[in-house]
């Protein structure tokens, strides 16, 4: 978003008549009082030709300006919406250039939900893991079946461990665990009853979610195989779907509250039941329509954040300096994500305040995509990368993605940094204070790059035969359990 507002005898007229000539399906909103505002297409004709100087009655005329009253503009409609809504602004649509877009609006929609409709999809329910690599991590899946309420793990343990060839095979239990699917009620073709496997599909895998709100989209396949019955892939590996890693997403645990919630099956709603596989199709072959399901699977096809099938793109570590963590710890801090969630949206907060003095309106896009915010400086679109820090000189963590992001758009990236932040430990630890420090046309290669966390894929060919324990360090820890600012974890099974 921008803005253009004439102010200390500075005349943004012709500024906002170019972006007007240069964002045809743009939208501003003109403020009428400090709260009130109407809001019109970059065309509408309200605000006359978009060459228009600003003279009135010929060239000889009176000097006047658009952006006597203040101008927010915009490529989205919906983003200016919301900030007025956060600014607490009122809004009433122009009666002439809005309505008359409202009928392609509509339009717009029903394509948009046609393009749904066309999508094989369908739900299914595992326990909620991390990783589910189980067979790497020996981590088990919590919630879902009966198996993994009883701790004996349950088959979805490695639903998102390629094998050699990168490839996935996904499990999930239906009825006993061993029943067959209803194939066509995944697609609702006559000839899928007779089929033993059907694709490409997609299939979404939900589990509840650790906060007790309700269950989440974890990940999925796409252009997956299903099969009718229990697929042995391999000796003593079963499963039920199978998919390439490369068309995969496994959603990072720290991401999956972003995503939609997956409503439970009650009386008046309808949602996921007892069965681990919801279908969308009705048992005539009809299609179902259901807004929830449709939101998901719109959150599926747009997604563009991390996926922690590829390596080094997770946070799954939650992942600070050695020497925050020392910090926090000598501090007293209890829980160290705690206090780094609320530095992080204390920067955030920071910074959109310190350009809002500038009169740079920013847009965030933190939780989609790989950098923080955005903003136009003119033609020039910019994107803005927020870090912040309790120390004065801080080192910052950076994920695979916003690397690649930096140095590929290292022109027209900002760094912002907010440094010397005070927080206040609690229930809710409460951040304060702080130095803003930018950097422009940053790129990380420009600064010393040092990698701190490895994935380490173990060779069980290795291993011994003999069980031993880690030796131990002169002093007294265990080799395993040890972490430093420039070592990395890594823990041994099965020698």
């Amino acid at each position: 978003m921008v803005e253009f507002y004439d102010r200390n005898g500075k005349r943004f007229h012709e500024q906002f008549q170019k972006w007007r000539r240069t964002h045809q399906a743009g939208y501003f909103l003109s403020f009428k009082t400090k709260t009130r505002t109407r809001l019109h297409s970059s065309s509408c004709r309200h605000p006359g030709d978009t060459l228009w100087g600003g003279r009135v009655g010929g060239r000889s005329g009176e000097l006047s300006s658009l952006t006597k009253h203040r101008k927010i503009c915009s490529d989205s409609r919906s983003k200016l919406l919301l900030w007025a809504k956060r600014e607490r602004v009122e809004t009433s649509p122009c009666h002439d250039c809005i309505n008359a877009e409202l009928s392609e609006v509509r339009g717009a929609r029903i394509a948009s939900t046609n393009r749904v409709a066309k999508i094989t999809a369908v739900f299914v329910r595992t326990g909620w893991m991390e990783t589910y690599r189980g067979s790497e991590t020996e981590e088990q899946p919590r919630g879902g079946g009966k198996n993994n309420q009883l701790g004996k793990g349950g088959g979805e343990r490695d639903n998102f461990l390629p094998d050699a060839a990168g490839h996935l095979h996904g499990y999930f239990a239906v009825g006993r665990g061993d029943q067959n699917i209803n194939l066509f009620r995944v697609d609702g073709r006559p000839e899928s009853r007779m089929l033993d496997e059907i694709s490409p599909i997609l299939v979404i895998f939900v589990a509840p979610h650790e906060d007790g709100k309700g269950a989440v989209i974890v990940g999925w396949y796409s252009k997956a195989r299903l099969f009718r019955r229990q697929h042995e892939f391999k000796p003593g590996k079963l499963g039920r779907v199978e998919a390439e890693a490369r068309e995969s997403v496994l959603v990072p645990h720290t991401r999956r509250s972003r995503g939609p919630r997956i409503p439970r099956a009650t009386p008046t709603t309808t949602g996921m039941g007892e069965s681990n596989i919801f279908y969308m199709t009705e048992k005539d072959g009809g299609r179902r329509s259901l807004p929830w399901a449709d939101a998901a699977i719109k959150y599926v096809t747009n997604y563009i954040d991390e996926n922690a099938l590829v390596p080094g793109a997770t946070d799954v570590a939650d992942p600070v300096t050695s020497t925050e963590v020392k910090e926090d710890q000598k501090a007293g801090f209890a829980s160290n994500p705690r206090i780094r969630k609320a530095i992080e949206e204390h920067a955030m907060r920071f910074v959109e305040k310190e350009f809002k003095k500038q009169r740079i309106i920013l847009e965030d896009w933190s939780k989609t995509r790989s950098y923080d915010f955005s903003y136009r400086d003119g033609e020039t679109e910019r994107f803005i990368e927020v870090k912040g820090s309790q120390h004065k000189q801080p080192a910052i963590i950076l994920t695979a993605n916003e690397v690649l992001f930096a140095r590929e758009h290292s022109a027209h990236m900002v760094l912002c940094v907010v440094h010397s932040i005070q927080v206040k430990d609690g229930v809710e630890p409460k951040a304060s204070g702080g130095i803003l420090e930018c950097f422009q046309q940053w790129n990380p290669s420009s600064h010393k790059l040092e990698a701190i966390q490895y994935q380490c894929k173990l060779n069980r060919d290795l291993a011994g035969a003999q069980e031993r324990q880690p030796e131990k360090s002169p002093s007294g820890h265990s080799a395993d359990t040890r972490r430093g600012a420039d070592t990395v974890e890594v823990r041994f099974s099965g020698i």
